[in-house]
């Protein structure tokens, strides 16, 4: 592929069996493009993913006869059986690629964040006429504004009461703010403008959204300025009462603007990255200044880490962490300068939308915000490790407690539990989650809707279950195995547990091993857990097997069956919670699917029906007053 014309393309991979010799010859006849390589071991495992201007020499430097490598590249050398290469336009393409990648297959050698998981953002609803601010799990292009990500939910829900109080925007749902016939407790109290009632303009909300914006932005002059003029504004016009709420709201403001001391009196916006290491781990850590005064700090943990330079770690670092993160400064000071700074500036300057600089500070204010930034981010790490290693060692020693009570040779590293949820047959689902080295890996999670029994059948729900999951299973090992031939490791489904567990007796373990031998998987472990007295039953022993009340073993199989047991609840509650609010609707006499439609487009949901005014029912077309007070009388336990 020629370089610049904005296509990917694969190369072809070595077989992970291919001798050294032939695996050099293939790093030889490498193109001298941009690119991304992927390193696998001999297992075809995927152990680190790189870039580079040209894939030829970059990666051909980890092949030089007698060159000096420290112990981190050493053992990854050593590992390397397998190189794919996937070329690309410009050596910009190529990080961006190599940052969703790493995300993607998280190799061992990479820098990686270990939490992994989507750290919450604050959402400002701008998609809506009337914006609130909530809690969002990840970014999306709905118009909304988002803010973050905030590390820790304490700090995120700390802003939100904050900004509660200085800027009185409403809580409500859509549907309650909708049917609002009077204004809530929150009106009365000072904590919303009552917009619902009509009692503040669409204008001067959006104003107060605007200088919430502003003020999580960390423009507090910008925002202050705004409210005097409007203060100034409400005294002209005699609205002394708003004039005093707009007072009120600029001490606020500015009470909080003094506990931000003034670093940088250039009032520039700019972030400030120091980085730790403890063994494999890191930490980063992020203090964030707006207009020249610190607003506040992030802390990140980093894992495989261990023998990484300082320039390595930011390097990593700041494509982890911007590539998600709500807005970009233009400036952003460093401990180390990463190998390809220039094309992480050139990238963060695309995010941004203008010119992004960053640099490496040696004297100053901004040397000592850095080396401020290196001792937090080492203090953090040294909080971290005790707590880490207490936990590491409990799932050590409750993993190893299980083996040896359920006699497997090894400790599982993929444990998957199974649970049915039902009324009397009614709506039946099942539930498939997974704790990986002990922990719970919700991305594995499955629901299963049960088809083929609408009887109260535990047995059959849960034998349909586990064939469907490990049908499926086997299926995309087939298809893998046709279409990658050197077999690499399995993913999804395709991924089969260490161990099984359902939820129940002998009975619920008969039923899986039934299915386990139809499909000949018997040599995957199972076992029950008993509710009653916490039995755990194995195949071929009558007699349960009873661990102590303490034994971290037995915490751990309650976790994964109560885990279990919630996800499949929950997602029964929800199935019967959409058929059994419309149903309502269908057995008032009178209702049909055309009035029950033209219900549901007015008021938006049965609560919503049951909340509204008889009048506003039976405004609606083909309802009138005889029917909305049937209406009422039905669903008067949902109002």
């Amino acid at each position: 592929m020629a370089a610049g014309d904005g296509r990917v393309s694969e190369g072809p991979a070595i077989p992970a069996e291919a001798p050294a010799s032939e695996l050099i010859e293939k790093v030889r006849n490498l193109p001298e493009l941009p690119g991304v390589y992927l390193f696998k071991d001999s297992r075809g495992k995927v152990i680190y993913i790189g870039k580079a201007i040209s894939l030829r020499n970059r990666v051909r430097s980890y092949f030089q006869v007698g060159q000096a490598y420290t112990r981190r590249l050493t053992g990854l050398t050593a590992n390397i059986a397998d190189l794919e290469y996937i070329t690309t336009g410009s050596e910009v393409e190529a990080l961006i690629l190599e940052s969703n990648l790493v995300k993607k297959y998280r190799p061992r050698y990479n820098i990686k964040l270990r939490d992994d998981k989507h750290f919450p953002y604050l959402r400002i609803t701008l998609d809506e006429d009337w914006p609130r601010a909530l809690i969002a799990r990840s970014m999306k292009k709905d118009g909304s504004r988002y803010f973050g990500p905030y590390t820790r939910a304490g700090s995120l829900r700390e802003t939100l009461d904050l900004l509660r109080r200085v800027f009185p925007y409403r809580t409500c749902s859509n549907d309650a703010f909708r049917n609002a016939r009077r204004p809530c407790l929150n009106y009365q109290i000072g904590r919303c403008l009552g917009p619902c009632c009509g009692h503040v303009g669409k204008e001067a909300y959006g104003g107060m959204i605007r200088d919430m914006c502003s003020f999580l932005e960390g423009r507090t002059r910008d925002v202050v300025s705004r409210l005097r003029s409007r203060m100034q504004g409400a005294a002209e016009r005699l609205d002394f009462e708003e004039a005093a709420r707009l007072r009120d709201q600029i001490r606020a403001v500015e009470d909080i603007a003094e506990k931000q001391n003034i670093i940088f009196t250039d009032m520039k916006d700019r972030d400030v990255v120091g980085v730790a290491t403890a063994g494999n781990d890191a930490v980063a850590q992020v203090f964030q200044i707006r207009d020249g005064k610190m607003v506040g700090r992030e802390t990140f943990a980093l894992s495989d880490a261990a023998g990484a330079e300082p320039g390595e770690i930011a390097g990593s670092f700041l494509k982890l962490h911007y590539s998600s993160a709500s807005s970009v400064p233009p400036e952003i000071l460093l401990p180390a300068e990463p190998a390809d700074f220039e094309a992480i500036e050139e990238w963060l300057s695309g995010l941004r939308g203008a010119r992004v600089r960053t640099r490496v500070p040696s004297r100053g204010k901004p040397r000592e915000l850095v080396e401020m930034a290196i001792t937090n981010a080492r203090l953090a790490i040294e909080e971290m490790k005790p707590e880490e290693e207490r936990e590491a060692e409990e799932i050590r020693s409750a993993l190893e407690g299980l083996s040896s009570a359920v006699g497997l040779t090894e400790s599982p590293h993929r444990i998957e539990g199974y649970d049915i949820s039902n009324i009397q047959g009614r709506q039946p689902v099942g539930s498939m989650v997974v704790f990986r080295d002990g922990r719970p890996d919700k991305s594995q999670y499955r629901k299963f809707r049960i088809k083929s029994r609408e009887t109260p059948d535990d047995f059959a729900m849960m034998q349909e279950v586990l064939f469907r999951r490990f049908r499926r299973g086997l299926a995309e090992r087939e298809e893998r195995a046709d279409a990658s031939p050197r077999g690499e490791p399995p993913e999804g489904f395709a991924e089969f547990p260490d161990l099984i567990l359902v939820d129940g007796g002998k009975g619920q373990l008969s039923a899986a091993l039934e299915v386990l031998k139809a499909l000949g998987l018997l040599h995957i472990p199972v076992i029950g857990l008993a509710k009653q007295e916490e039995e755990i039953f194995l195949p071929g022993r009558p007699d349960p097997v009873i661990l102590p009340r303490d034994s971290k073993a037995l915490y751990l199989i309650q976790r994964l069956r109560d885990e279990a047991h919630r996800f499949a609840v929950g997602y029964h509650r929800k199935l019967r919670g959409r058929q059994g609010l419309r149903s309502l609707l269908d057995e008032i006499p009178g209702i049909g699917a055309k009035r029950k439609s033209a219900l549901l487009r007015r008021f938006g949901s049965v609560r919503g029906i049951a909340r509204a005014a008889s009048e506003d029912i039976s405004a609606v077309e083909g309802i009138g007053p005889v029917l909305a007070g049937k209406i009422k009388e039905a669903l008067s336990n949902l109002a």
